[in-house]
């Protein structure tokens, strides 16, 4: 009738359930550390065999495998069993007698017990924390991968939206160079400027004559837009003083302190601007050749009646900051007057004389912002810094130069990331392939136990924790336990501790 009582035995308790009951001692570790080493002597002269090599591979050796050893050996050397039916192989000796120590005893159920809480207890539990860690450094690397995605990707637009300010259509390897010529558009510009400056008189006229009608006692003062129309581009002695200047002396710009700090080519810069030469001759000279008088004119010192223009008043109109800056404020003056006339002009009428009609006013008020938009665009503010204000220059090429490495800088992040990632990949999947074969052996050697305790008592069933492998994930790992949960997600298979 015992016979079909089972017997319970939890794999935690294995160990001292055998101690308990007297099949083992309590001195068996020292027992294990000799037969350790008569294995590690063994283990070093082993025939050629395939077999040998599963059997061994990934896995503790232990009492069970050294009896398959020795069933292995007993084919491959059957030429050396003699007529007693004994081996006089060494291999085969040294196998049979760690054999004979592990049964003395019973050694080999303690040191089973031992393997098998192992595994539960501390192998398994560090699986779990080693593919954990790893699947969060893969996330990680991940993350740091899409963030250094996005910031190369925001460095390429503002790079890309700063050459366009610049007017450089592509990345170049001489920036200086490049912005050093394409700041000498600036001429161009002005000339413009000044150009279509003559269209503005109507606007300005109708400003005039509105304020005299409105406000009889207030002068408007846009004289700069009226010279701009009348004389063009001069000099700002010239605007100043009302004299044309022979000669003029130009200062020394911080395009070209730049230019000769970065060793380029400081004749390529260009300080033309228009002028009517019918009026006056104008001769460009070096400075420290003419010596100022007491009218801020400078007078050659070879030709006292010679009016050369030096330093601000040797620049263009809109070449001078200061002449620049109030040309900006009177357009505005203007422009916002014509927006307000714009608005009011459905409700005029009682003047005919000052009353323009609504297209009009639009088609003046379009001219107005089209030269506000050539002096105060992006572009010309950056040709205008570049030439005139120090170290505006080393700022924007110290700007693309910190873009540029951005890029870079977030390339290579990308690259390492990818490859730490797909590291960390690798050798989760090699310690999920070490799981398995862990749980597979493990299983294995637990039913070699179950049998033998069963023999030990007339064939009772042994209902042992059992491990059972199942497929869950193709990238998930799952523990689950009758008594302990291990929970460890994210590997390539489940097991569960059950009662079989």
């Amino acid at each position: 009738m015992d016979k079909h009582i089972s017997i319970d035995i939890n794999v935690s308790k294995l160990l001292e359930w055998l101690i308990s009951r007297r099949h083992c001692t309590n001195d068996w570790q020292s027992e294990v550390v000799k037969i350790r080493a008569k294995i590690n002597s063994a283990i070093q002269d082993m025939p050629e065999n395939r077999d040998i090599v599963t059997l061994l591979s990934g896995t503790y050796i232990h009492y069970f495998h050294c009896l398959k050893i020795i069933a292995i050996l007993k084919e491959t050397e059957a030429d050396s069993k003699n007529i007693f039916g004994s081996y006089t192989s060494q291999r085969m000796k040294d196998w049979q007698s760690i054999v004979s120590m592990y049964t003395k005893n019973n050694v080999y159920l303690a040191e089973a017990g031992e393997l098998l809480h192992n595994t539960v207890k501390f192998e398994i539990p560090s699986l779990k924390k080693q593919i954990t860690k790893l699947h969060q450094l893969e996330n990680d690397y991940k993350k740091k991968e899409v963030d250094a995605i996005k910031s190369s990707s925001s460095a390429k637009n503002e790079l890309s939206s700063l050459l366009k300010e610049l007017g450089i259509e592509s990345a170049t390897s001489n920036y200086r160079g490049s912005l050093l010529g394409k700041a000498n558009q600036l001429n161009e510009m002005n000339a413009q400027v000044a150009s279509e400056s003559k269209a503005l008189l109507p606007a300005l006229n109708h400003y005039v004559e509105f304020t005299k009608f409105s406000v009889p006692h207030h002068t408007v003062d846009l004289g700069l837009i009226n010279y701009l129309s009348e004389k063009g581009n001069t000099t700002t002695y010239e605007f100043q003083n009302g004299v044309c200047p022979t000669r003029v002396e130009l200062p020394q710009s911080a395009a070209e302190d730049s230019s000769q700090a970065g060793g380029g080519d400081v004749d390529g810069i260009d300080w033309g601007f228009e002028v009517d030469t019918t009026a006056c001759q104008i001769e460009v000279v070096e400075a420290g050749e003419c010596e100022n008088d007491a009218d801020g004119r400078s007078t050659s010192a070879a030709d006292p009646n010679e009016i050369v223009a030096t330093g601000n008043l040797a620049l263009s109109v809109l070449d001078n900051s200061a002449t620049r800056t109030n040309l900006t404020n009177q357009l505005k003056e203007l422009q916002t007057f014509l927006k307000l006339r714009l608005y009011e002009s459905d409700k005029e009428g009682t003047v005919d004389s000052i009353v323009e009609s609504k297209q009009a006013l639009g088609d003046m008020l379009a001219k107005v912002e089209e030269i506000l938009d050539l002096l105060t665009s992006t572009t010309a503010l950056h040709y205008y810094n570049i030439l005139y204000s120090p170290k505006y220059l080393d700022d924007i090429l110290q700007k693309i130069e910190q873009k540029e490495k951005t890029i870079e800088r977030s390339a290579a992040i990308v690259a390492m990331s990818k490859e730490r990632a797909k590291e960390c990949a690798q050798e989760a999947v090699a310690l999920n392939k070490k799981a398995q074969v862990i749980v597979k052996k493990s299983k294995e050697l637990q039913n070699e136990v179950c049998k033998d305790i069963s023999q030990r008592y007339n064939g009772r069933k042994v209902k042992n924790l059992q491990i059972k492998m199942t497929r869950l994930h193709p990238t998930g790992l799952l523990f689950i336990g009758t008594y302990k949960s291990f929970g460890l997600r994210n590997s390539a298979f489940t097991y569960e501790l059950y009662q079989e």
